[in-house]
């Protein structure tokens, strides 16, 4: 039996909001001042340039001193999260997420994302190079 297509919409809803979860927890890139960098482009330019190490290990809330470009691309590009006592890694949080509607309000709490939040974010951060004062 095939399911009522407000039912399959709902889901449809459901399973789309949990990856653009599942894409703010585990990023595929990062915005450092006024431009997006890979894992394998931040990796390169953190070990090149002083001054861009600090402004990164500034945006994640480390030490510029003390921060290896391991730590940093770690906070930028995590491989887990640990979210409500358990620790997921990207498949496994989707389907936790898909799972459970309390989840994923949880977690949007937690990365404060609502539809356009990253966006709106993003665009805030050009105008006012917000990255650069922090």
């Amino acid at each position: 039996m095939s399911k009522r297509p407000e039912v399959a919409q709902a889901e449809f809803a459901d399973r789309q909001y949990c990856k653009r979860l599942v894409e703010v927890a585990f990023p595929s890139s990062v915005w450092i001042g006024g431009a997006a960098y890979s894992n394998e482009e931040l990796r390169a330019t953190l070990s090149s340039d002083a001054g861009f190490k600090r402004q990164v290990a500034k945006k994640y809330g480390s030490d510029p001193d003390n921060s290896t470009d391991g730590d940093l691309i770690e906070k930028a590009f995590p491989a887990t999260v640990d979210f409500e006592g358990e620790t997921y890694q990207r498949d496994q949080l989707f389907e936790a997420l898909f799972a459970s509607p309390k989840l994923r309000k949880l977690l949007a709490e937690k990365y404060h994302y609502a539809s356009d939040e990253l966006y709106w974010e993003r665009l805030v951060e050009i105008a006012f190079l917000v990255s650069d004062l922090c």
